[in-house]
């Protein structure tokens, strides 16, 4: 799809007076009010997760009010942020996000918005509106980010200097702590099936598949053995269990218990942290000739102390 952009123009016209201090306009008596979102509850929360082109989208609206009594007005309200992103609580994270106008005429002004408001009659408020599009697969930590966005209602055409009224709102976006684990390696991303083949005494397994975590913040993984660590004979008689040695990273992870549970540091890029897997079968000497089988539960779960 062919995308276009179109660039518009404003003619500055400057007046300079001695002094050089900004005057307020005494004509129009304009006010902006009631800085908000569209629908709060679900536009304040980014997910690294999601899998579309962005993962927020906010709607935000401003109103403005001609409290003249009999003068219809002109004007334009300037929107400008603090900075181009979202900034975290931890050095160096951000938020990337793109402007853009909504149902109201605007140009891009700086790093922000220019919104020409005609024909503003007396007693008349009017709801601008525009969005920020935060683009999917961004990667950052858990926490708050925020962003200072300044509003001036100024003359029309473009005068800075003819100021109505002014006001500045802090918006903030959330990034919860989430995590996802999958089997990078394979088709079958959250689930699969280990042949050993024969069983023999001290015979070793390298999965192709890998674990794949990956995670806002800090977290654990639990490993849970449906027959604690053993292969069970289809028969079900824990007689003839055979033991096993699962690892991870060639760490041994103990499932005698039923369950085990690991700790990890963040990952440290949206890639994620990948782990190999390998097992080991114990002593087969006497056992039963038959299909044997246990299964694995593996779950990641953020940190709630991190």
């Amino acid at each position: 799809m062919m995308m276009k952009s179109y660039l518009m123009f404003y003619v500055l016209v400057v007046a300079v007076f001695s002094g050089g201090h900004a005057w307020a306009a005494s004509n129009c008596n304009l006010s902006l009010q009631n800085i908000r979102l569209e629908n709060t509850g679900k536009n304040v929360t980014y997910d690294i997760f999601e899998a579309g082109s962005f993962a927020l989208i906010q709607n935000h609206l401003i109103d403005i009010k001609n409290n003249s009594s009999d003068l219809t007005c002109d004007t334009v309200v300037l929107i400008q942020p603090k900075q181009n992103f979202f900034a975290g609580s931890q050095r160096g994270q951000r938020l990337e996000y793109q402007i853009l106008s909504g149902r109201n005429s605007a140009s891009i002004y700086e790093n922000g918005l220019a919104m020409v408001v005609r024909n503003l009659k007396p007693k008349e408020k009017r709801t601008l509106s525009y969005q920020l599009k935060f683009a999917a697969g961004q990667y950052v930590s858990h926490g708050p980010y925020r962003n200072l966005f300044d509003y001036s209602a100024v003359e029309f055409p473009l005068n800075r200097t003819n100021v109505y009224d002014e006001t500045a709102y802090d918006f903030q976006v959330r990034v919860n702590k989430s995590a996802k684990i999958s089997l990078w390696g394979t088709n079958e991303r959250y689930q699969y099936t280990v042949d050993f083949g024969e069983l023999e005494t001290g015979k070793t397994l390298q999965l192709a598949p890998q674990l794949l975590v990956q995670s806002t913040a800090d977290y654990a993984i639990d490993f849970q053995s449906e027959n604690h660590g053993h292969l069970r004979h289809r028969s079900g008689d824990s007689t003839w269990d055979v033991d096993y040695d699962f690892f991870v990273n060639h760490r041994p992870i103990s499932l005698t218990a039923g369950g085990h549970r690991s700790r990890f540091r963040q990952p440290a890029s949206a890639v994620g942290d990948r782990y190999s897997m390998m097992f080991r079968v114990g002593n087969v000497n006497s056992k039963p000739a038959g299909q044997y089988e246990d299964v694995i539960t593996i779950t990641v779960t953020p940190s709630l102390v991190h």
